[in-house]
């Protein structure tokens, strides 16, 4: 119960922004069930007026039956106009402002979803979702007030007639409240199938490389459409409700039409009752009975609008990083690790009193087997993740800030592993480095990450389009528009995670002078598994079983190159 309430609000709270118009979309629904019910008025003295040939009120009633279908016309118009615009303003915003606490949500939290439900959620849930609140809301009052005008205007015809049929009508809503309590979890169940399917087709259409070249097609599909059974099992299973439920209520309305009709019959046959009165009666049934028939589909539309909106709430409830809320730091003169402790696992520790200074300006590289936690380790300088214990300190002049009070991201800039450009064009994607840069600020940036020469060499330049993934350019051209990227931000820490890891020597040595040459003066991190770079290093640091020990960079290429059984790769004198 407590749950359904907090749904409620929460729904409630979504709603307020568009309240006036929701009051709206009531008053044009209000109105247009009493110009419904007035029309079963003027039908019956047009029928009335026709069979007495009384050419005067014929025409009379004919005009005004005409008007009211003009009436109904304009303000259903009107009417569908303004709620296909609060939905579509309601879902934007809903949308814009869930997509806004994803991008601030802590890091690991975030991580326990697939993009593919996020996905789901942030689109399909949000119109479910909408769609229930504003097709709900003013259906439900529209349906309220012409059942009611239509039941007033009934018992002024026939008090008998009147009472039987309220008497009928909410048989249907009873019968759709007990089965309304298994139909919220069929839909979140039908939502959750339609989740992992979207997420498994994404990642599906993204590795299609990996599944041609294994030969893996036909497994795929098979997995598609083991997952489309179970998908159709759900939707089967939520639409038997929705079609029991129309149906008991569909058969109700008939069999209340059929007693209504037999005796409006035999009062037409008696001459107690007239062929127009008779008319009237049969639609204002219908506008008594046909609300409650309406009201159950409406029902499940909202059950699965809160089915949807609990969905969201989840999403809500990702946990805020405090990076976002933090004063920003935007230079300093050392970076200080103070005893830094993390895990994943409990009772698992990754990293293990990890404790370096780095002066503004150094080139630092960190090595070590996969796994060790180098990516941790700058994952946690980035305040992506929070340390189990010690801290991570900024020292400017005679000024340390401690980073659990302030957030460090302004003076980062970082190039990870994979490719991680977006589809578009390639200054679109410099620009997500920094915005409003000039063109010969990109021009430098492109030069300090040596992809000036071909980029100019494409026919588009820097308006060229590439696909997602950075489809079109090599993994060497699509890693150097990534370090072009972080060099536009001009941070004063460089973090460079794998990043020249598909780049020749030449190149790789290019860039990492370009690197020290700059005229701001960067600190480097560089994670590497490569020995060309650690020679550009001042200090070279190893990660091993979650110690971080630091040796000089001649003697870490000598220890490596033994280790990878070289008697010679790089001499001491080039480190």
């Amino acid at each position: 119960m407590k749950q359904k309430v907090q749904i409620l609000k929460w729904m409630a709270a979504k709603t307020k922004p568009y309240v006036r118009n929701l009051i709206l979309l009531i008053l044009m629904g209000g109105i247009l069930s009493f110009v419904r019910v007035y029309m079963a008025y003027i039908s019956k003295d047009l029928i009335d007026s026709a069979l007495e040939r009384n050419h005067e009120i014929l025409m009379k009633t004919g005009s005004v039956f005409c008007l009211t279908i003009l009436v109904q016309i304009i303000l259903k118009w009107l009417s569908a106009d303004l709620s296909v615009k609060t939905a579509e303003n309601m879902s934007g915003s809903l949308k814009i402002r869930l997509y806004r606490h994803l991008t601030n949500a802590r890091w690991t939290d975030y991580m326990k979803y697939h993009t593919g439900d996020i996905q789901m959620r942030v689109v399909g849930d949000t119109q479910v979702a909408v769609n229930g609140i504003i097709d709900g809301i003013p259906k439900g009052a529209t349906l309220f007030t012409g059942l009611l005008a239509a039941f007033i205007a009934l018992l002024s015809f026939n008090k008998e007639i009147a009472l039987i049929t309220l008497l009928l009508g909410p048989c249907s809503l009873i019968f759709g409240g007990l089965v309304g309590s298994r139909y919220m979890s069929f839909h979140e169940s039908t939502q959750e199938a339609e989740g992992r399917y979207r997420a498994y087709l994404q990642e599906c259409l993204s590795h299609m490389l990996i599944i041609k070249t294994f030969c893996r097609e036909g497994d795929s599909v098979e997995k598609l459409r083991k997952m489309q059974a179970e998908k159709k099992r759900l939707a089967v299973k939520r639409t038997f409700s929705t079609t029991l439920i129309n149906t008991v209520a569909m058969m109700g309305l008939g069999l209340s039409f059929l007693l209504i009709f037999a005796i409006g019959i035999s009062r037409v046959f008696d001459k107690t009752l007239t062929v127009g009165a008779l008319t009237a009666y049969i639609q204002l049934i219908g506008q008594v009975l046909m609300p409650f028939v309406d009201m159950t589909v409406l029902f499940t539309t909202f059950l699965s609008a809160a089915g949807s909106a609990k969905r969201l709430m989840e999403i809500e409830r990702l946990r805020i990083e405090k990076a976002e809320i933090k004063p920003s730091i935007k230079e300093f003169d050392e970076l200080i690790l103070d005893g830094l402790n993390f895990s994943y696992e409990k009772d698992k520790p990754l990293l293990k009193g990890i404790s370096v200074s780095i002066k503004a300006g150094e080139i630092i590289g960190l090595v070590g087997a996969s796994g060790q936690g180098k990516t941790t380790l700058i994952n946690l300088i980035m305040q992506l993740i929070n340390p189990d214990k010690g801290c991570i300190l900024l020292k400017k002049e005679n000024t340390i800030y401690n980073l659990e009070q302030f957030s460090a991201r302004d003076l980062i800039s970082y190039v990870p592993q994979g490719n991680t450009l977006f589809s578009g064009t390639i200054e679109e994607n410099l620009e997500m480095g920094s915005t409003g840069t000039k063109a010969e600020e990109k021009i430098e940036a492109l030069k300090g990450a040596c992809a000036l020469e071909f980029v100019n060499e494409l026919k588009e330049g820097l308006n060229t389009v590439i696909g997602e993934y950075g489809i079109g350019l090599s993994e060497g051209q699509a890693q150097r528009v990534a370090i072009a990227r972080a060099l536009l931000k001009k941070a004063p820490l460089l973090l460079l995670d794998e990043a020249t890891s598909a780049l020749d020597m030449d190149t790789e040595k290019a860039i990492l002078q370009n690197i020290i040459g700059l005229k701001r003066e960067r600190t480097c991190i560089i994670i590497t598994h490569r020995l060309s770079a650690l020679r550009y290093c001042n200090r070279v640091f190893r990660l091993e079983n979650g110690n971080l020990k630091e040796k000089e960079p001649a003697k870490m290429l000598a220890e490596l190159n033994e280790r990878a059984g070289f008697s010679v790769f790089f001499n001491a004198s080039e480190a």
